[in-house]
């Protein structure tokens, strides 16, 4: 006998056999425990609302229910089971209040149905409802009442320094509508939106939540259950933040400035300039006046005067920035120091860029230049010139000149000392006179 076990249970077909009738087995167990159906309880399942703008269109809305939630029993398989005990939070049951018909114009009580919403991917066909807490929910419907509000947000936190100033705050919508029971809007004056910001230093921009304010501008003390039914509105939309822009500015004195164009003996370093004003208050980005460090009225060319000059030039300041000295115009003196100036009449008078094939007649003959430089250097040309010399020399640019007669405009008429090689110039401007003809 033990032979022929040892036979039976060596051989292949055994094992074969052997290994069928266990995956039977198992196969059953698994059938009859998997779809062994089970009892689950979903408590305190939320009641949520759709269509309910449709019913504010009517002019009318949900003021309260009973209850706020729903208990639900399935019964499911046992994996099905599994899926929904920990499923709990993603349940809840809907009610679409837009297929409600209000009476005319009073409030009223109603029941409603509800559809139970599983949680996203569960197949609802896997358990069956086997009881309910409540099959309908008590709504009370009331009529919808709406009032305009404005909204204010105060900066009170100050700035990082002195040199910051907060502008006004803007306030985007600075009106709302608020809607709900009437007697509940009766109480609602306007709307407060809080800042959660100090020591600024630059422009704030934050999309911020509101408080509803009282007549007498406190906060208004709402339940839960009461603020639940106000709802709030800008154009039709509904909004629940405010967009609140905190503009800051910043304060800077800045000097005045003018570019010098050196020539004839002058530069910068002899010449005394007064500005008045000195520097002006300005206010405005931060980024733009922290790169600023000066305002260029302007450019004076030192030769277009002998000794001194008075100049009002306007003052230009940078786009979005404000003058806050208000001053426009600012007066510039500049006096020239340790130069003289000597005078000559000269009739050394020549032409350049003559139009071809045309005659030219200098009308003007004799051009009156004025000269200037240190004393010593003016004497060395002033010699010349007495020992008849040409050193000074009128030059007019005849440049895209026609037919007829023409007084250059200054621009046009360059004085140059030749033969000198000392610091010295022509100062001031000088016109003259030509008549252009056909050759």
């Amino acid at each position: 006998m033990r032979n022929v076990l040892n036979r039976i249970f060596s051989s292949k077909a055994f094992y074969i056999v052997f290994s069928v009738i266990v995956a039977i087995v198992l196969w059953v167990f698994v059938e009859i425990t998997e779809n062994q159906v089970q009892s689950v309880i979903i408590p305190d399942i939320p009641v949520v609302f759709v269509g309910d703008e449709v019913l504010r269109d009517r002019g009318y809305f949900v003021s309260s229910q009973s209850p706020q939630t729903v208990r639900i029993t399935f019964d499911a398989s046992r994996a099905a089971a599994a899926t929904l005990s920990g499923s709990e939070g993603e349940f809840m049951v809907q009610i679409d209040v837009s297929r409600i018909t209000p009476p005319h114009e009073r409030a009223f009580s109603t029941l409603a149905a509800y559809e139970v919403i599983y949680p996203e991917g569960f197949d609802q066909n896997q358990v069956t409802i086997t009881s309910q807490s409540v099959e309908r929910i008590s709504l009370f419907i009331d009529i919808l009442t709406s009032r305009q509000i404005r909204v204010e947000a105060p900066y009170t936190g100050g700035t990082a320094s002195d040199e910051f100033i907060v502008e006004s705050t803007i306030v985007e919508p600075s009106i709302i509508t608020v809607h709900g029971p009437g007697d509940m809007i009766s109480r609602i004056s306007s709307a407060r939106v809080r800042i959660p910001h100090e020591n600024i230093s630059m422009t704030v921009v934050d999309d911020l939540p509101f408080v509803i304010l009282d007549d007498d501008g406190e906060e208004l003390e709402l339940e839960p259950e009461e603020f639940s039914q106000l709802f709030f509105s800008s154009n039709d939309m509904p909004i629940d933040a405010i967009r609140v822009t905190v503009p800051v500015s910043m304060t800077k004195l800045v000097p005045l400035s003018v570019e010098i164009m050196p020539g004839a003996g002058a530069s910068r370093d002899n010449i005394n300039i007064t500005y008045n004003p000195t520097e002006v208050q300005l206010s405005g980005d931060p980024d733009i006046l922290r790169a600023l460090n000066s305002i260029e009225l302007g450019t004076i060319d030192l030769t277009r005067f002998e000794l001194s000059t008075t100049e009002q030039l306007p003052i230009i300041i940078p786009n979005d920035i404000i003058n806050e000295s208000g001053q426009t115009q600012a007066t510039v003196l500049i006096e020239v120091r340790g130069l003289e100036i000597d005078y000559y009449s000269v009739e050394n008078l020549h032409t350049i860029n003559a139009p071809p094939n045309y005659d030219v007649v200098l009308i003007t003959q004799s051009v009156d230049p004025r000269v200037r430089g240190r004393r010593e250097d003016l004497d060395i040309l002033a010699e010349l010139m007495l020992e008849g010399g040409q050193n000074i020399r009128v030059v007019a640019d005849l440049t895209d000149l026609g037919p007829g007669t023409t007084r250059l405009p200054s621009s046009r008429v360059r004085i140059f000392i030749d033969g000198v090689d000392v610091d010295i110039g022509a100062v001031g401007d000088y016109r003259v006179s030509v008549r252009i003809t056909e050759d």
